[in-house]
């Protein structure tokens, strides 16, 4: 099984129990609580991208308030770009029962559904099988060509795969997902087997950003793949789920 840097040492972790939102947030679900969509491929129920991971917990934060439960964020200094959040001191309450984004276990955990295997639907990136569970560069390419227009190259509605095994969709391809974590690749390498709810290095510039997108390789979609993104910065290819405490 192929293994890309960031990748080892493998550990075993354990996790509470969470929920995760089925799906990627929509811009349709971000515009509603927000009230501005910067995203560059504008469709209510394409994922949401160009936020910034601030940006994503803001939205956490308003989700939770608008749905009674107490945030999970404090954020102080904030700083502002237009709509978007740049910077920002964020802190965490993991005892809250608000949104949040999950943790890089959680979101690993939540992916996997079970399997071992290099993809969430087994080992093989055969495009006639690939292309029944995510959007990669291989179909979203293909669906393009197919249907050659401003609107078509990019992401998609989400929702329209198959599912893994916990019932999530589009969790391998469409947009990767922000996490909390900072981004450093040797951090596991440091925590114990068997860990407990581990939740990321104190500090850094990145976050890690996980699940491949509408414009990866197919091996950039597996299950183990971690990618990463500066706080502060926002792209089309990049978007998030949310989770709770179950």
């Amino acid at each position: 099984m192929e293994q890309w840097y960031g990748e080892t040492p493998q550990r075993t972790v354990n996790v509470s129990a969470f929920q995760i939102s089925e799906t990627e947030i929509t811009q349709e679900q971000w515009e509603n609580l927000m009230g501005w969509n910067e995203s560059l491929f504008k469709c209510g129920n394409h994922p949401v991208e160009i936020v910034s991971w601030f940006d994503c917990i803001d939205f956490c934060n308003r989700l939770s308030e608008a749905e009674g439960y107490a945030k999970c964020y404090a954020m102080e200094n904030v700083a502002y770009l237009g709509a978007h959040i740049t910077s920002a001191d964020v802190t965490c309450d993991w005892e809250a029962d608000g949104y949040r984004l999950p943790t890089e276990a959680e979101w690993e955990y939540a992916c996997r559904a079970g399997s071992t295997t290099r993809y969430y639907w087994g080992d093989g990136n055969d495009e006639s099988i690939m292309k029944q569970y995510c959007w990669y560069a291989k179909n979203a390419y293909d669906h393009y060509w197919a249907n050659p227009s401003a609107d078509e190259l990019g992401t998609q509605p989400v929702g329209r795969k198959i599912p893994n095994a916990y019932g999530l969709y589009d969790i391998a391809g469409n947009v990767g997902e922000f996490c909390w974590d900072w981004a450093d690749f040797g951090y596991y390498g440091t925590r114990p087997d068997v860990d407990a709810n581990p939740t990321g290095p104190e500090s850094g510039s990145s976050k890690i950003a996980r699940g491949g997108s509408w414009e990866s390789l197919a091996q950039e979609c597996r299950s183990a793949i971690r990618h990463w993104n500066y706080v502060w910065e926002w792209g089309f290819s990049v978007g998030f789920r949310v989770v709770r405490r179950d």
